[in-house]
C-alpha cells in the first residue's frame, strides 16, 4: 500500500482510490474513496494501521462487517462489500453526506446561548423525532433479528441532507444469546469508559458511560431493555440538548447508582416548549428498574407515533388493546400518562369510564 507523503493517507486500498479520511476511531478509520467499478464515492471502513496486526482486532471487525451485513433495513447503513486482500479486511458502504446527531445537538446548544436558532432540525423537536422514530425503528428490526447494538449514541446515528437517517457503528454489536452467554461466564466484568468513538478492549463489557444503564454496571448482561436506555438517553439529548446525568468515572457511576436523578426535561430546558408525552416517554425509557421501562422498542415506536401523528387526547380501548397498550406492561408507573397499580392512590379506570383511555396532548407537527 503507497502512501502520500503529505497526508500520509493511503492512495489507494485495494481497487478504491482514497480521497480522504473521514473519521478515526479506537479500532477503526473510515475514508471517503472512489469506486472504479461503479464509479461512485463510498466509505471504506478498515482496522486502525497502528492495530492492523492485532488478530484479536481482526477478528472482532470481521464480526462487526458481517453482522451488519446481515441488518437489511431502511434506517441501517447496508455493507456493499466485504473484502480480504494484502491490505488486510476492510469493507465498504455508502457514503452518506450530513450530520450526526451529535453534531446537530452541540451545533443547536451553541446557537440557543447566542439566542439565535437557525439549524432546521435541532430547532425543531418535531423534525428531531422523525429521525429519532426511525432510529428506533431500525433497532427494533435488528432486535427481531436478535442483534443488539450495544453503543446506541448520537454520534453513531446520521441524519442525511436529504433525508436518510441511519444506524452506523455495529462494532459492539453481538446476538443475544452469545451476549447472555458471554458476559455471564465471565468473571472478570468491568466497564471501559469511551471517549468519543473509541471501542472497548476485548474482554470489557462494551459501552458508553453516559448511555449505559444502571444494571450493566452493576455486572448484568446486556439485553433490549439496555438498548432502550440508550435510547432513552438519546431522546433526553434532543429534548434537552443536555444529559440526564453526569458520570465522571466507572467508579464513581458504581457508588452512586442507586442515588441517581434525572430532573425532568421541561424544567431543564422550558424555553424549548418539550411536550410533556415525550418528557414521560423520555423518563420511562430511563427508569433504573429495567421491568419499567418499555417492555420492547416496538412500545416505544407507537409513543413516538403516537405524537408525531397527532393522535387525540382520548383513544378507544379498542386502539389501546392493538397498540399492545395494557397494564402489564406498566407496572408501578408513576406517570400519570401511565395506569398505575390498584393500592397507589389511582388504580385501573372504573368499568365507564374503561371505554377510554387517557393520553396526553400531542404537539407533532411539521419540521420548521
Amino acid at each position: 500500500m503507497t502512501k502520500t507523503n503529505s497526508s500520509q493517507l493511503p492512495s489507494h486500498i485495494g481497487p478504491y482510490q482514497i480521497l480522504r479520511e473521514l473519521a478515526k476511531g479506537g479500532m477503526g478509520e473510515i475514508f471517503l474513496a472512489l469506486d472504479p467499478g461503479c464509479g461512485r464515492q463510498v466509505a471504506i471502513k478498515r482496522i486502525r494501521s497502528d492495530l492492523s496486526q492485532n488478530k484479536t482486532l481482526q477478528g472482532r471487525f470481521l464480526r462487526e462487517a458481517k453482522i451488519a451485513a446481515q441488518l437489511t433495513h431502511p434506517s441501517i447503513i447496508p455493507i456493499y462489500a466485504i473484502n480480504y486482500d494484502k491490505e488486510g479486511i476492510y469493507y465498504t458502504m455508502p457514503y452518506v453526506e450530513g450530520e450526526t446527531l451529535k453534531q446537530i445537538i452541540k451545533a443547536t446548544a451553541e446557537e440557543e446561548k447566542t439566542g439565535v436558532i437557525i439549524h432546521p432540525i435541532g430547532s425543531s423537536i418535531p423534525a428531531l423525532m422523525r429521525i429519532f422514530l426511525n432510529v428506533c425503528q431500525g433497532i427494533a428490526y435488528s432486535h427481531s433479528r436478535g442483534i443488539l447494538h450495544r453503543d446506541l449514541k448520537p454520534e453513531n446515528i446520521i441524519a442525511g441532507k436529504f433525508g436518510e437517517v441511519f444506524v452506523i457503528d455495529w462494532g459492539l454489536a453481538d446476538f443475544i444469546e452469545t451476549v447472555n452467554e458471554a458476559e455471564r461466564s465471565d468473571s472478570r466484568i468491568s466497564v471501559e469508559i469511551m471517549q468519543e468513538a473509541d471501542l472497548t478492549n476485548p474482554g470489557k463489557i462494551p459501552g458508553t458511560l453516559s448511555y449505559l444503564a444502571p444494571e450493566r454496571v452493576l455486572g448484568e448482561a446486556a439485553s433490549a431493555s439496555t438498548d432502550i436506555y440508550a435510547l432513552g438517553v438519546i431522546l433526553y439529548q434532543l429534548l434537552t440538548l443536555q444529559l440526564p446525568f453526569q458520570r465522571h468515572s466507572v467508579q464513581s457511576f458504581k457508588r452512586m447508582v442507586k442515588y441517581e436523578k434525572m430532573h425532568n426535561p421541561q424544567e431543564v430546558a422550558p424555553y424549548r416548549d418539550i411536550p410533556l408525552h415525550l418528557a414521560d416517554i423520555a423518563k420511562r425509557c430511563l427508569s433504573p428498574q429495567k421491568d419499567l421501562r418499555f417492555p420492547s422498542v416496538a412500545h416505544l415506536i407507537s409513543e413516538i407515533e403516537s405524537y408525531i401523528e397527532g393522535r387525540p387526547e382520548w383513544m378507544p380501548m379498542a386502539e389501546k388493546r392493538r397498540l399492545g397498550i395494557s397494564r402489564k406492561h406498566r407496572p408501578g408507573q408513576t406517570h400519570r400518562h401511565y395506569p398505575q397499580r390498584r393500592g397507589d392512590g389511582m388504580g385501573e379506570p372504573d368499568d365507564l369510564a374503561g371505554l377510554f383511555f387517557r393520553k396526553h396532548q400531542t404537539g407533532g407537527g411539521s419540521a420548521s
